[in-house]
This record gives C-alpha cells, sequence and structure tokens, in this order.
C-alpha cells in the first residue's frame, strides 16, 4: 500500500500554498503528533473545532486540512483559550496530525477566493489586487441584484446567517468581486475596478455606509463560514489529481460539519 507520511503531505501542502505567502500574523503549516505517520485518509474543514477533530477520529482520518488555525496567537496559554488546549489534547491523544493554510490559501491561484469565484460561475477570472486577495470576473449573463442573491442561497451552503445587502435590488449585474472570508479591506480595490457588486463576509458598518455614499458597487455580506467553504471540494479535487500522479492510495473527504457559529439569524421589524 502506498501512503505516504504526514511529512510528505505537507511538503505537497506547501508547494501549494507557501507558508511564505502566508500573512505576517498567521498561524499557518504542520502540527504533527508524529510526522513519520503514515497517512490512508485526510478531512478537510474550514475550522478544526474540537466536533470535528472528534469525526476525523471517528473516522480513523491522520490528517486534518483546515483554513483556519486553532488559534491566531501562537503558543496560545490563555485561560480564556481553555478549549485551544482541549483540542490539542484530543489530537494529540487521537494521534491526528492538522496542516493549517489560511492567508496562504486566500492568495493561492486556485485558493479560497477562485473557489467562490467559481461557484458562481464566473468567467475571466482575475485577481483585485497584487497581493492575491480576492477575484473578479464577469457572470455568464447579466443578472437582477435579487437574482443574483437568489443564486447565492442555492449555491452555497445553508447557514443560520443572514445574506446583508446593500444596493438596488433591480440593479443589472455582470461584473462581479468576490472575497473569500472578510473583504472590507479591499473595498477601495474593489471600487478602482468598477464591478457591479462585491460579495464577501464580515462587511463593517461604517465601510458600507461610506461605499453608498461613495456611489460604490452593490453589496452582499454572507456568512464567513460558508463564503470559505466551496474551497473545500475544489483542494480534494487538487490533491486527489496529485494523489494519483503519485499512485497514493489516500481517501479524502470533507467535513459535513457546518462550523459557522451564528446559530439563529432574527429580523428586527422596521
Amino acid at each position: 500500500m502506498n501512503k505516504p507520511t504526514v511529512n510528505e503531505l505537507a511538503e505537497i501542502l506547501n508547494n501549494l500554498f507557501p507558508p511564505n505567502t502566508a500573512q505576517e500574523w498567521d498561524v499557518v503549516g504542520l502540527l504533527a503528533t508524529d510526522s513519520n505517520q503514515h497517512v490512508s485518509k485526510i478531512l478537510l474543514t474550514i475550522d478544526p473545532t474540537l466536533e470535528v477533530i472528534k469525526e476525523a477520529q471517528s473516522k480513523n482520518t491522520q490528517l486534518i486540512i483546515s483554513h483556519h488555525p486553532l488559534s491566531l496567537i501562537k503558543d496560545e496559554v490563555e485561560p480564556e483559550k481553555a478549549h485551544v488546549k482541549q483540542c490539542l489534547k484530543y489530537l494529540k491523544e487521537s494521534k491526528i496530525s492538522l496542516y493549517t493554510a489560511h492567508t496562504n490559501a486566500d492568495v493561492a491561484k486556485t485558493g479560497v477566493s477562485f473557489a467562490l469565484a467559481k461557484t458562481f460561475g464566473l468567467e475571466n477570472i482575475t485577481e483585485i489586487d497584487e497581493a492575491g486577495f480576492g477575484c473578479v470576473g464577469n457572470l455568464e449573463k447579466e443578472l437582477k441584484l435579487e437574482e443574483l442573491i437568489l443564486n447565492i442561497q442555492e449555491f452555497l451552503p445553508a447557514t443560520k446567517s443572514a445574506i446583508q445587502v446593500s444596493g438596488n435590488l433591480d440593479k443589472k449585474i455582470k461584473k462581479v468581486a468576490v472575497c473569500g472570508g472578510s473583504g472590507s479591506f479591499l473595498l477601495d480595490k474593489v471600487r478602482e475596478i468598477n464591478c457591479d457588486v462585491f460579495i464577501t463576509a464580515d462587511l463593517k458598518h461604517h465601510a458600507v455606509s461610506d461605499n453608498r455614499d461613495l456611489n460604490g458597487p452593490a453589496l452582499i455580506s454572507v456568512s464567513h463560514w460558508a463564503s470559505e467553504w466551496p474551497w473545500l471540494p475544489v483542494l480534494a479535487k487538487e490533491l486527489a489529481e496529485i494523489f494519483i500522479a503519485k499512485n497514493y492510495e489516500i481517501e479524502i473527504e470533507v467535513s459535513i460539519i457546518v462550523t459557522d457559529p451564528w446559530t439563529s439569524s432574527i429580523s428586527i421589524k422596521s
């Protein structure tokens, strides 16, 4: 049976998502319980929560590949982060290693925003900024903003989070910018490229208000988790092709657990 070690898989992932392309504040790379352990199964997830780790253990998984790190603080020791210690303990006891590709996966050519753009059927996809964050492309056919929102509801995984919109629902949409995860920092760039709408997550109040005052594009804010999830099937396919070429016998599975932290979405009457 041709099964690579954790270290050998980490080398493949480092080539796909070079750690030096991650932001300085980020925590990426391999957290190995046994770097020489042979891997027969990999579980992909956005968040390495305790529930996901337990799912991996129940499925006899040796490696979890996650988008978000356990913590964005290196060598986390604060008491309020006891859940991080609990996850680390469970990983060790279950002999499961964890590999994180975060901002280095955001800027990858086939990374998080690229996957989101492909999910919405965008064509002629290019990067929004020189660092590689965000993508922009064109819809095959022009849609009303309201129609695009209905497509988003269909194409993204279901969560309890609301889809928030700033813009006229009858506006014609052709050129679409996207950024998986928090994309407020790209709004100036998005306005420069004259797109019709920007789809991202975690848009801030003042950023949305300023965009409206500046006659910027329509804005759609979706679940952070849901905006990044489409990358997981893309990564699974990419890894499968690499493993076939190397004659590796590894099962790849995408976690079925929804790790979006919002549990309800309730509209206040106007």
